[in-house]
């Protein structure tokens, strides 16, 4: 993380900050994974269940000026969405033009065979039976010139703040096998009895969650970790308090 700059994480609730965050998808994705991006007409990355996601931001503050540096979603199934009306952007004029209706409770449901499916699909059902708040985080990124291990890191834990604010128990997501040793320091594991499937755009895909989003021992949890790899990677070193 450069010393020079401040980084703060903020929920997006305006129609431009939003506009500007699907710019940042799509500018992205079109250096990492262009299949995605393909058929859009416009500079914007959505889809469906952009509107009921809360839409997270990872400002840049250099000298009076916020830039976005960074961006992820909290997909919330349709049985909480009016439960989080005031943080979510309604009928945002980029928002992807498909259809908007979709049988699944989060995204990742979508892509997974049909066993899979329904594992997942039980466990979250349970949650819903018993008023446990979940999301599955998705579109975690952060652009190019800003990234490393402890922005990540920082993003990561302030992601886990705002579910905790939220009252957002559980959270899912998918990644790669090279994604998964960085979300285990934060307590996420990997979904019991799934399979990795394979996903067109982004490759063999992991499902992991986080059973308890607990912030305060996941912080600290992951601040160990992350002291020994920077003092490794001489990027920084930590002093301890008097």
């Amino acid at each position: 993380m450069n010393s020079s700059l401040k980084y703060s994480v903020q929920i997006i609730t305006g129609a431009n900050q939003l506009k500007e965050a699907l710019n940042l998808r799509y500018r992205v994705y079109r250096k990492t994974y262009p299949a995605l991006i393909q058929d859009h007409n416009e500079p914007f990355e959505s889809d469906r269940f952009d509107e009921r996601s809360i839409h997270l931001g990872l400002y840049c503050k250099n000298a009076n000026e916020g830039k976005l540096a960074g961006y992820c979603r909290l997909i919330l199934p349709r049985v909480y969405s009016n439960d989080f009306e005031e943080v979510l952007v309604k009928q945002h004029s980029k928002y992807s033009v498909e259809s908007k209706m979709t049988k699944e409770r989060i995204a990742l449901m979508e892509r997974l065979p049909e066993n899979s499916l329904q594992k997942v699909n039980s466990y979250c059902k349970d949650l819903e039976q018993k008023k446990i708040a979940y999301a599955e985080t998705s579109r975690f990124i952060i652009e190019e010139e800003h990234r490393s291990l402890s922005l990540s890191a920082f993003f990561v834990h302030s992601m886990f703040a705002v579910c905790e604010s939220l009252n957002i128990k559980y959270s899912f997501f998918t990644c790669t096998h090279h994604h998964v040793p960085f979300y285990s320091k934060y307590g996420l594991t990997l979904f019991p009895g799934i399979a990795p499937y394979d996903n067109a755009i982004f490759g063999k895909q992991y499902v992991i969650f986080g059973t308890d989003l607990n912030v305060e021992s996941k912080i600290q949890n992951s601040i160990n970790t992350l002291r020994l790899q920077l003092e490794e990677e001489k990027q920084i070193t930590f002093r301890k308090a008097a």
